[in-house]
């Protein structure tokens, strides 16, 4: 089983490389802009090597800001780049001029795609992440982008919609998924600001040229001033052309393992390698079929499921492996045939019923309902080790949802009223002041709609809850900054009105702040305090002790699974914090400090948390909700303490 949290190591070091090779491309540019200097100098006979004092003040100075300007040129258009990145995902589709598809699209095509996403979140424990099409692309290519779960996206191309079978499209999605499960988006958006850097030397000598290209004055001065454009635009060009060889050797030494790695765990996800590797040999037997021809696309090539380009550049400077090694290494019995692309994919699956507004399967010409499952099952993540084969049953559990609970939690309005309606209040007493505090933020109508909800909701059952929240990620994280900030205070208000926070409501809280204070803020990780997790000794205390007390009320059972839960910190024994005392006050301050441990540490807390959980063979929905907001809150995927346990 690939380890996505040693995949993640894997990454962190690698951008520990990464650093390392732009400093060397840096100093490798300023050096090379020195040399150019000084020969021009040498060439124009402001410098004379036959002379002992050759390097005047003057000249040093020349030398100096020549090094100065090359050095920061670079930085500055690197941090500048990386500003305009700071919106994470939504900035990458956006330049690429992808399309957001909404959650509850009609369209045979994307509403497959968009069934597919939710599946694989549901499945590995994470937030649907929002989905973009490339209308204008006819190539087969799909990307993610991002910083991490809470704020990346998935985008296809129109090609791949159209070009690929629902399990080929499912096999590169589980490829997408796996760069943001394993940490590789965030690699790849520092990769763009970096290599942006390395390549502005040559970017301004290419403006000035064509600046001096277009001048259309007459005159000597004018000529003058055209020639002296055109060789400082030059000068500058060639500076640069040595930075952008460094950016190319640079961006095609980090990524092509990792498109290794990303295959292999589209087989796990999938536990067919077929799906991955037919989508493979579809794009090898597709001329130019990974081929985009949107602005931007080269600058993020390595984010993309398959080379872009197919000239002699790209093949030199080649980000992703050679179709027939990535083939080979999830098939290996292949004959070595390419697939042409099929006739349009059956969508059986993900046909809408006009009526039900469920899927159904198409079995001869009669179309013949899905027959939903009458109790949801546990959380899907959660309920076995092996996250990977849960996506048949993500599919269910979908279908198993009341409808109208659904395609609310695809509507980044409805979404609000559906995740009130999860905190109205049932006693009929309280219900006014709740009204009344959720119309004064929200509306009237948002209280009608959630009330509606609520009745859904309690038919349903505490199980649905969680595959619902997940479902809302997405699409509230269309909303502005403005409404989302109302509907965190209106959840604010609502949780508090009784004046007791319980677990549920706090899980909610967590989870949507985890995932959508960062899309919104852009704040950046907390640097590392904590190395070990002895220096975390009380707080590991009180986030086990919260979780234990869910589950067993008896102080002797809850002592027990506190020993077995502690030794996955190999700390000494911890100490159960009394029923009483083990409030959500404690919980939040505990994870704050949590938050600052190191990625191991937080990783080797949230796996005594899941077994600590676990320990007893059934996981609630409510020890399910607290988990999860647990591992959302520290940055740490369940997937990746599943997947670790099970290697």
């Amino acid at each position: 089983m690939l380890d996505f949290f040693r995949q993640q190591q894997e990454a962190r070091r690698r951008t520990r490389q990464l650093v390392v090779l732009y400093l060397l491309a840096v100093a490798l540019v300023v050096l090379f802009a020195t040399g150019v200097v000084f020969g021009m100098m040498l060439l124009f006979g402001a410098a004379d090597l036959h002379t002992p004092s050759f390097l005047t003040r003057t000249n040093v100075l020349v030398l100096s800001g020549s090094a100065l300007f090359s050095a920061a040129l670079v930085c500055i258009a690197g941090l500048h780049r990386r500003s305009q990145l700071r919106a994470g995902g939504r900035a990458v589709a956006h330049e690429l001029s992808a399309r957001r598809i909404e959650p509850n699209s009609t369209d045979a095509d994307e509403r497959r795609l968009l069934n597919i996403v939710e599946e694989m979140a549901l499945a590995s424990a994470s937030p649907v992440p929002p989905v973009y099409v490339l209308d204008d692309e006819d190539a087969i290519n799909a990307f993610a982008a991002g910083y991490g779960p809470s704020d990346s996206i998935i985008g296809v191309t129109r090609g791949t919609l159209k070009r690929l079978t629902r399990p080929q499209l499912q096999g590169v999605i589980a490829h997408e998924f796996s760069h943001i499960l394993s940490g590789d988006v965030r690699l790849n958006m520092r990769l763009v600001a970096m290599l942006f850097g390395i390549n502005a030397v040559a970017l301004v000598g290419a403006m000035l040229i064509e600046v001096a290209a277009r001048s259309r004055s007459s005159g000597k001065d004018s000529a003058r001033g055209r020639l002296i454009l055109l060789a400082g635009g030059s000068l500058l060009w060639l500076i640069g052309s040595v930075g952008a060889l460094a950016a190319g050797m640079i961006k095609a030494a980090v990524s092509r393992q990792r498109e290794f790695l990303a295959d292999a765990a589209a087989v796990q996800f999938t536990r067919d390698p077929e799906t991955i590797g037919g989508a493979l040999r579809v794009i090898g037997g597709t001329i130019g079929a990974g081929r985009l021809e949107t602005s931007h696309a080269e600058e993020c090539s390595h984010m993309f499921f398959s080379e872009i380009s197919t000239d002699w550049m790209a093949r030199a400077f080649a980000t992703h492996p050679a179709l027939k090694e990535r083939v080979r290494r999830v098939l290996p019995a292949w004959d070595g045939t390419w697939l042409k692309a099929p006739p349009p994919p059956s969508r059986d699956l993900d046909r809408i019923h006009p009526i039900t507004g469920q899927r159904y399967f198409q079995l001869g010409a009669e179309p013949i309902a899905l027959v939903p499952p009458p109790i949801i099952a546990e959380r899907v993540a959660l309920s076995k080790p092996d996250v990977f084969a849960q996506i048949d049953k993500a599919r269910q559990m979908i279908d198993g949802l009341d409808r109208s609970l659904v395609w609310a939690a695809r509507d980044a309005h409805d979404a609000r009223a559906l995740l009130l309606a999860m905190l109205r209040p049932s006693r009929s007493d309280e219900y006014a002041a709740w009204s009344d505090a959720i119309a004064g933020i929200l509306g009237a109508p948002v209280v009608k709609q959630a009330t509606e909800l609520a009745a859904a909701l309690d038919r349903s059952g505490p199980e649905a809850r969680l595959p619902l929240i997940d479902l809302t990620l997405g699409p509230l994280a269309a909303m502005s900054p403005s409404q989302y900030q109302s509907l965190r205070q209106a959840v604010q208000v609502a949780m508090h009105l009784d004046g007791h926070v319980d677990s549920f409501e706090w899980a909610l809280r967590r989870i949507m702040v985890a995932n959508l204070d960062r899309r919104f803020d852009k704040a950046e990780p907390p640097r590392a305090r904590y190395y070990a997790t002895s220096g975390l000794f009380d707080e590991c205390s009180v986030v086990l002790s919260f979780l234990i007390w869910i589950g067993t009320p008896d102080p002797e059972k809850a002592a027990v699974v506190l020993t077995a839960a502690s030794k996955a910190l190999r700390v000494g024994p911890l100490s159960l914090v009394p029923q009483n005392e083990a409030t959500v006050e404690r919980l939040d301050d505990a994870l704050s400090r949590i938050e600052l441990g190191t990625p191991a540490v937080r990783r080797s807390i949230v796996a005594a948390a899941a077994r600590a959980v676990g320990r007893d063979g059934t996981i609630t929905p409510a020890e399910a909700e607290v988990l999860r907001a647990i591992a959302d809150s520290v940055r740490i995927p369940l997937t990746s303490i599943v997947a670790h346990a099970r290697s």
